[in-house]
């Protein structure tokens, strides 16, 4: 039984996505058993893998009977983007804080974000205290009658991380082996952790490694094992084993080397696949970087979407 189906879900995504072999790429490597979990074919709006907490925390906003959703994120988060759509369709409102104190030329998720209603309130902050802006907003909003739901940055909680929790339970009914290696992008810390408690949930061996692209490696471990561990044990199920962490965080978030960008040119020459320079070109460089040091195992390689940056990567231009 798979645990998450206790909890409420807004169906916004067209799930099970695909999971495929790359022959092609494997060809182009000279072996390796590699396998795409094609979360970017989530569905809605762009959201990729974002989609898949967006369902619980939109159902559990609309159980909390809610009028607003408040979270926040970086001007460039598609989560921020994703998340107002959500709410949007939900027929809730959506409140985000972005860091700094305004945007001369928005970027795309945060047009993206207003064309969907969201109301957005600078901060004058750093991307680090958004979540106490977050709750400190929810409060303001509650003195007004207001009931208002938080949703802290990237979804990274226990009800967020039941989307992923939820994937490990798709990922078993498409009968991925026990002596597979997953490989993923970690920003906010909730996809690895859903991942490692729904692993724990459906009893498999799976190897999990989580490419780390934004918070220190120490934070990052102790953040994720912190909402895998909650997520658990509001599942009831058994206590999650760590993901292993890989730093990615060099040379920093967008900037990538030329390994990543001939490997993201090498999975678009072989398989038509677009990865993004912020999460999935990270992943990505792992996932070839194992099949290059003689890794036997299949390994699937999550595509977690991110779109509306992957073009330019490939087109040589707005990298460094």
């Amino acid at each position: 039984m798979n645990p998450t189906a206790a909890f409420s879900r807004y169906p916004l995504g067209l799930f099970p996505t695909p999971l495929h072999r790359l022959h092609r790429l494997e060809q182009a490597l000279g072996g390796g058993h590699v396998l795409v979990k094609r979360d970017d074919l989530a569905g809605f709006a762009l959201a990729g893998n974002k989609t898949r907490p967006l369902e619980f925390l939109i159902g559990d906003a609309l159980g909390c009977e809610s009028e607003v959703v408040v979270s926040g994120g970086a001007s460039k988060s598609n989560f921020t983007a994703a998340l107002a759509a959500a709410a949007r369709s939900a027929g809730l409102e959506c409140e985000l804080m972005l860091p700094g104190g305004g945007l001369a030329d928005p970027p795309v998720p945060v047009r993206m974000a207003v064309a969907s209603g969201a109301t957005l309130r600078f901060t004058g902050g750093d991307r680090e205290d958004l979540d106490e802006a977050i709750e400190e907003r929810v409060r303001e909003l509650a003195a007004t009658s207001r009931r208002a739901y938080a949703v802290p940055r990237g979804g990274a909680c226990a009800i967020g991380a039941l989307g992923f929790a939820n994937a490990a339970c798709e990922l078993a009914e498409q009968g991925v082996a026990d002596d597979a290696t997953i490989v993923l992008p970690v920003g906010s810390g909730a996809s690895v952790a859903g991942l490692i408690a729904g692993r724990a949930a459906v009893g498999s061996q799976w190897t999990v490694v989580g490419v780390s692209v934004s918070r220190p490696m120490d934070e990052m471990r102790a953040h994720s094992s912190s909402i895998a561990a909650a997520c658990s044990r509001m599942m009831l199920t058994a206590e999650p084993l760590e993901a292993m962490l890989v730093d990615a965080t060099a040379p920093g978030m967008s900037a990538v080397t030329e390994d990543e960008r001939s490997g993201a040119v090498l999975a678009y020459e072989t398989e038509g696949l677009l990865f993004d320079p912020f999460y999935g070109v990270k992943a990505l460089h792992e996932a070839l970087e194992m099949i290059r040091r003689g890794s036997s195992g299949p390994i699937v390689l999550w595509h977690t979407g991110g779109l509306t940056s992957a073009v330019p990567l490939i087109a040589g231009a707005g990298a460094s």
